[in-house]
C-alpha cells in the first residue's frame, strides 16, 4: 500500500515537530507507512491544496485552530478534500467545536501531557479509518490533469500503447501507465486480468464466457484463452 500522507498545520513549531513524531510513533506501531507534511503557515498549506494531485493525494488532515487556523480545514474541504481532519488544541472554544463539526472532522483532541493516552487511541482509530479509505479510491495522472477515482465506480481498465484508459460511471480518462502495475495494485480489491489488453472489476460482471465475458453496463470484454480458468474461478468464489 501506498504511504499515507499526513499534514499537520500549528503556528506552534515546537508542537509542530512533537506531533509529527507523535504520529509517526503511532503509525510504526500500527505497521502503517506514513509521510508528515508539516506546515507553520496556513497560505502556503493552500497554496499546496491547489495543486490537485497533493489534494487527491492527502489521507489526513491536522490542525491546531488557534492562531488563525480554525476556519481553514472548511476551505481545504472547499477545493475537494474528501479525507479525515482532525482538529488538535490547547483551547476547546465552543467556535473551535462549531467549525469542526461543520468540517466534518473525524474528531477534536486537546494536547498537553494529561491528554496523550487519548491522542494515542484517537490517532491509531484515525489511521485505520484513513487505510480504509485509502483502498476506496485510486489517484491516476495524465496530460497534466489528475483524477481521483472511486474504485467501486470503475467497471474496468483498457490498455493500448502504452496507455491506459479506465472506464468508470463518470466516463473515462486515459492516463500513462500498464496493465501489470495497476493488477499488482488492485488485485486484492476485486480486479482481475482477462486478457493482455483488459483488467476488470469482478463486481461489474453481469455474464462471464469463455471468449468474452458481458458487464453490468452491456459492454463486451474479449476473455483471452490464458486468462479463462482463472476468471471462471475468480467468479466462482465471489459467487459462494
Amino acid at each position: 500500500m501506498e504511504k499515507l500522507k499526513i499534514v499537520l498545520l500549528d503556528n506552534n513549531p515546537n508542537e509542530l515537530e512533537l506531533y509529527g513524531r507523535l504520529c509517526l510513533a503511532v503509525a510504526k506501531q500500527c505497521g502503517v507507512q506514513t509521510e508528515i507534511l508539516p506546515y507553520a503557515e496556513s497560505q502556503r498549506l493552500l497554496f499546496d491544496m491547489d495543486d490537485t494531485c497533493f489534494n487527491s493525494s492527502l489521507s489526513i488532515f491536522i490542525v491546531e485552530p488557534d492562531g488563525g487556523n480554525a476556519a481553514i480545514p472548511l476551505t481545504v474541504r472547499k477545493t475537494g478534500y474528501k479525507g479525515l481532519i482532525l482538529y488538535l488544541s490547547r483551547l476547546c472554544a465552543e467556535e473551535y467545536f462549531l467549525q469542526a463539526f461543520d468540517a466534518k472532522a473525524f474528531n477534536f483532541l486537546k494536547k498537553g501531557e494529561p491528554h496523550m493516552k487519548r491522542f494515542y487511541s484517537v490517532f491509531e482509530q484515525t489511521l485505520k479509518a484513513a487505510e480504509r479509505l485509502h483502498r476506496e479510491y485510486i489517484v491516476v495522472s495524465g496530460y497534466g490533469e489528475y483524477k481521483q477515482i472511486q474504485i467501486g465506480d470503475i467497471y474496468y481498465f483498457e490498455s493500448r500503447d502504452k496507455l491506459v484508459t479506465v472506464h468508470y460511471g463518470e466516463g473515462k480518462f486515459e492516463f500513462y501507465s500498464t496493465l501489470q502495475k495497476l493488477e499488482e495494485r488492485l488485485s486484492d480489491r476485486g480486479f482481475i486480468r482477462v486478457s493482455r489488453s483488459f483488467l476488470v472489476s469482478l463486481e461489474a460482471i453481469h455474464k462471464p464466457g469463455y471468449d468474452k465475458l458481458i458487464l453490468n453496463d452491456g459492454t463486451a470484454i474479449p476473455v483471452g484463452r490464458a486468462y479463462a480458468s482463472a476468471l471462471k474461478a475468480a467468479v466462482d468464489r465471489r459467487q459462494r
